[in-house]
């Protein structure tokens, strides 16, 4: 459902901002122009083969094994693991032992770090269009909010900075993950439970500059730099208009 979400806010922004028109940088540095609403475009098909790969990991994790302490069926039926399994929405591991194959669990974790990593992705986008020297695009900044406690007038990007945080952490989780596919101990489950309360987190930040609209496109801004890159880049013109100021600490 989260996923649902962002991919629904992405498209909606994207299809906003579709003549939005911005500067294409490779290497970080100016190239072509192209607008804002391609850039939300690439992320939103990065998203959806996200939501595709997740899909397949839930689908290869929500398997049953009631096989009997060490997977013969020793002391219990295979229908009894059928019956359950189908009551509870799973299928049947067809070879287990005394464990679901943690390769399983390893995949699903692959697959939350490749997310994070997208996620990561807009995060570092978002706070580098936000910096000072650039001002292309921010995160919302509420009346009254301050954006450092020794510099109040700073407008600092926290929730993608905090995305990119949390997007690490669940990254950490996927190599103990892998080795836990051979390894003596259960790892798993409390490795698991830690990840989805990073996901749950990442999911509530995630959501908010695109789903509530509260990310700010200083459309004034972009259209001027554009026009100053142009003249004098492209044109060799020595009378350039100058850069649109902020007002209150914001562009427009």
């Amino acid at each position: 459902i989260g996923m649902d979400r962002v991919l629904a806010a992405l498209k909606s922004r994207a299809v906003e901002h579709k003549d939005t028109i911005t500067i294409g940088r490779s290497h970080a540095i100016h190239a072509e122009p192209t607008t804002f609403g391609v850039k939300l475009a690439r992320f939103y098909a990065e998203f959806a083969r996200g939501r595709e790969r997740l899909i397949a990991a839930r689908k290869e994790i929500a398997v049953c094994a009631i096989s009997g302490a060490i997977g013969t069926f020793a002391n219990i039926d295979p229908s009894v693991e059928s019956y359950v399994a189908k009551k509870m929405g799973l299928a049947v591991e067809p070879v287990s032992s005394q464990i679901i194959p943690r390769d399983r669990h390893a995949a699903f974790f692959a697959t939350l770090g490749v997310i994070a990593s997208s996620i990561e992705n807009i995060a570092v986008e978002i706070r580098h269009l936000q910096r000072t020297e650039v001002l292309e695009a921010e995160e919302f900044f509420s009346k009254g909010q301050k954006g450092s406690s020794a510099m109040p007038h700073k407008r600092n990007p926290v929730l993608t900075e905090n995305l990119t945080g949390l997007a690490r952490l669940v990254r950490m989780a996927v190599m103990p993950a892998m080795e836990n596919v051979g390894y003596f101990s259960i790892l798993a489950v409390v490795i698991t439970g830690w990840v989805f309360s990073m996901i749950n987190g990442i999911g509530a930040y995630m959501e908010e500059p695109f789903v509530n609209n509260r990310n700010v496109v200083p459309m004034n801004a972009l259209c001027r730099k554009l026009e100053r890159d142009l003249l004098q880049n492209a044109l060799g013109e020595k009378n350039i208009p100058p850069h649109i100021k902020p007002i209150e600490g914001a562009l427009y």
